[in-house]
């Protein structure tokens, strides 16, 4: 099973949007149980359940079984577990780094993973500097105080992050 982790700072918004999000799409496609996603935060206190707000956003896009998700501390041994980590920010993806030198080439922003498609690693370099010019950040937005409006666009953000990143490694994983 290849596996795949997405992390943001609290692992109460938007990482576990994205790991539902991820994984009906995978579902629905032809790397379905081929594929696991789940989510850790960076700063997060563990126990927790998903915002409310973020529970209405993927009850609203049919995932109305997100409630049981339960906030988990990124640690080691998922660093290490997982095949590719798929960060929210630039600076979750840099603590990563700093602090799991091992996982330098696995962990990307999820936009950055999507966007950066089939690209060797200087001309990656090269796009990821011209992308940055286009768009104000690869990151995705943190909703968190922000009401219902703010999740419904990092939803959005992240769905279509998710679609060029499921579309990336459908590719990839076609050429093991």
């Amino acid at each position: 099973m290849y596996s795949i982790l997405i992390v943001c700072t609290g692992n109460t918004c938007r990482s576990p949007m994205a790991e539902w999000i991820f994984n009906q799409m995978i579902a629905q496609s032809d790397l379905a149980g081929k594929v696991e996603v789940s989510s850790a935060g960076i700063a997060c206190a563990p126990g927790y359940g998903m915002s409310d707000e973020a529970k209405l956003v993927l009850s609203r896009r049919g995932l109305e079984n997100a409630s049981p998700h339960i906030s988990r501390p990124l640690r080691g041994t998922d660093v290490e577990a997982a095949q590719l980590i798929l960060t929210m920010t630039m600076s979750h993806k840099e603590m990563i780094v700093k602090k799991y030198s091992d996982a330098v080439g696995k962990v990307y922003t999820l936009r950055e993973y999507g966007l950066l498609d089939g690209e060797d690693s200087d001309a990656r370099s090269l796009r990821l500097d011209y992308l940055e010019e286009l768009q104000p950040s690869l990151d995705i937005a943190d909703p968190i105080g922000s009401g219902y409006d703010a999740y419904e666009m990092t939803a959005d953000q992240i769905e279509h992050a998710c679609e060029l990143a499921l579309h990336r490694l459908r590719r990839e994983l076609g050429k093991l």
